[in-house]
């Protein structure tokens, strides 16, 4: 514990000292910023303001010196803009790769097969309430379809679209005349 106390004294010491320092080399830096006080004078020869002859590089950089030559500017305005076939401003749609297109075509072959396929058929509302035996054997359901209620016995139609075709005692097979198909309707138990 005393050697932890005794760290934080020195480190305490420490940042005191970088603070101080810091706080003298800021003062040495400011004293001539006053507000309102004038900038001081620029050199009339731009030659002077360049960086020392020992910080600058020799050779190609020569060429980059800032010198306006009117005559090369001249030159330039004097040619014809070229053509440009596109607006900068509007982005249109990019070129497609090979696969892309490839793609393409593919979904566009599936939307085809799906608006092409008939529409599916309505959905069956017909449920089955219970079947029973009579005493002769022969078999009748009960369904409901919406707000109505049939016995029925097999080969008889219930409403204008289904006609019963078997009676089990597992399920009831209905036929479907709107989309020409059979549905098994299972008994609930």
């Amino acid at each position: 514990m005393r050697a932890s106390t005794r760290g934080e004294k020195w480190g305490s010491v420490l940042l005191g000292i970088v603070s101080l320092a810091l706080l003298v080399n800021l003062l040495e830096n400011s004293r001539d910023v006053r507000a309102g006080a004038p900038h001081p004078p620029l050199p009339a020869n731009p030659a002077e303001q360049r960086a020392p002859a020992s910080s600058r590089k020799t050779g190609d950089d020569e060429r980059f010196q800032s010198q306006l030559h009117l005559d090369v500017l001249d030159d330039l305005d004097a040619r014809p803009l070229p053509d440009i076939d596109r607006n900068p401003f509007e982005f249109g749609v990019p070129k497609l790769t090979p696969r892309q297109i490839e793609a393409a075509k593919i979904q566009e072959a599936q939307k085809a097969a799906v608006q092409n396929q008939p529409p599916p058929p309505p959905a069956v509302t017909l449920k089955v309430l219970g079947f029973g035996e009579k005493a002769d054997g022969s078999r009748e359901a009960y369904l409901s379809d919406e707000d109505q209620i049939y016995v029925v016995h097999e080969g008889e139609p219930v409403g204008s679209r289904f006609k019963v075709m078997k009676i089990q005692p597992t399920f009831v097979e209905v036929q479907d005349a709107s989309a020409n198909q059979t549905i098994q309707l299972p008994i609930p138990q």
